[in-house]
């Protein structure tokens, strides 16, 4: 007898969510290798990969903290709570700044802020 496979529902983009810009920049670990090796010619393959993965660990917390904001309701009883994405962003930052054989990353970082400005959701006054 053959198990049916349930299929994941992907929800659509909602207004917290914004849809990708032409001006959004795309950040993706190949972007971000080359960025980094174009600043640090002859760095070590392993510093590169594990500064590539903190960052995109960083990006996605960023994002989620911009979403979402720093205080948000608890899954199950819906009280205030620090999102814990607020945690996961901070340790990116800090394993990012233990690799200290990657010395510049000025590009890189002009990138993220770019990208993390697009996806900001604008001020309301």
């Amino acid at each position: 007898m053959e198990a049916k496979r349930k299929t994941a529902k992907v929800k659509p983009p909602t207004e917290t969510q914004p849809e990708p810009t032409a001006k959004t920049p795309e950040l993706d670990r190949n972007r971000i290798r080359q960025l980094i090796e174009e600043e640090n010619p002859g760095s070590k393959i392993d510093d590169v990969e594990l500064y590539c993965h903190q960052f995109l660990t960083y990006i996605e917390a960023a994002q989620n903290v911009l979403t979402n904001g720093t205080i948000v309701a608890h899954p199950r009883t819906a009280a205030p709570m620090e999102n814990p994405y607020v945690k996961v962003r901070a340790a990116a930052l800090g394993a990012m700044k233990r690799i200290k054989r990657l010395r510049k990353l000025d590009k890189l970082w002009t990138e993220a802020r770019l990208y993390l400005d697009a996806l900001s959701p604008p001020n309301k006054k």
